[in-house]
């Protein structure tokens, strides 16, 4: 950009001379739009190479998962709201030494 910069700072020069100066101007605009393309060329430079990484991050190889299964304890802790609080392990049969069909009652 180091001629741009220079042409740019002779066209302005030329615009303060004489403000009347069309070509200067012309020009002047052609010098901008071209430091605007380089930029944006940039830009999307870089903006490919974040998408390059973010492509090979979700590429990349991953752990197995484990295949154990959480105990009981952690779905039983894991329900959210009231049910979780009203949980009783003697209505359920968890924890109790009783059948379950000896707690049921008669129809």
């Amino acid at each position: 950009m180091g001629r741009l910069d220079e042409a740019e700072a002779k066209l302005k020069q030329a615009t303060k001379q004489d403000p009347e100066n069309k070509a200067a101007y012309y020009y002047l605009d052609l010098v901008n739009e071209a430091v605007f393309a380089q930029v944006m060329r940039e830009r999307a430079e870089v903006s490919k190479k974040g998408l390059v990484e973010v492509a090979q991050a979700w590429n990349s190889p991953r752990r197995a998962p484990s295949r154990e299964l959480p105990s009981a304890t952690f779905w039983i802790a894991s329900i959210p709201g009231p049910a979780a609080s009203s949980f009783n392990r003697s209505s359920t049969g968890f924890g109790s030494r009783k059948p379950l069909s000896s707690r049921r009652p008669a129809a």
